[in-house]
């Protein structure tokens, strides 16, 4: 069993609010701001704060660092040092961030 000592994630992240997920914000109802993946479809696929929680609370005991790479991805940072993760990169919440400068990032850090 591997057992990695980090995640990056890079995508989008967004605030869950009716502007932002549109007719998805009443089935994200205090569900928490959203990750987004992209689905085999190439559509979205919201993952909310709680789901998120949810996945990662018992499951992040290797893992050293986490670098979150999205629009205001605060929030998910938050779940994964709650979870034990002592070193967390991410965007502060309400903020947003241009590719470029993650892409920057990321060659910087690594």
């Amino acid at each position: 069993m591997q057992k990695p000592i980090g995640l990056h994630f890079t995508g989008h992240g967004v605030e869950n609010n009716a502007a932002r997920l549109g007719q998805d914000t009443y089935l994200m109802q205090n569900q928490g701001n959203c990750l987004v993946f992209e689905k085999e479809d190439a559509s979205a696929h919201f993952v909310s704060q709680q789901k998120l929680k949810d996945l990662f609370e018992m499951h992040v005991a290797s893992l050293k660092f986490v670098f979150i790479a999205t629009c205001h991805s605060e929030f998910a940072g938050q779940i994964f040092h709650s979870a034990g993760v002592d070193h967390v990169i991410c965007v502060k919440q309400g903020h947003t961030i241009i590719d470029d400068a993650a892409v920057f990032f990321a060659r910087k850090f690594y």
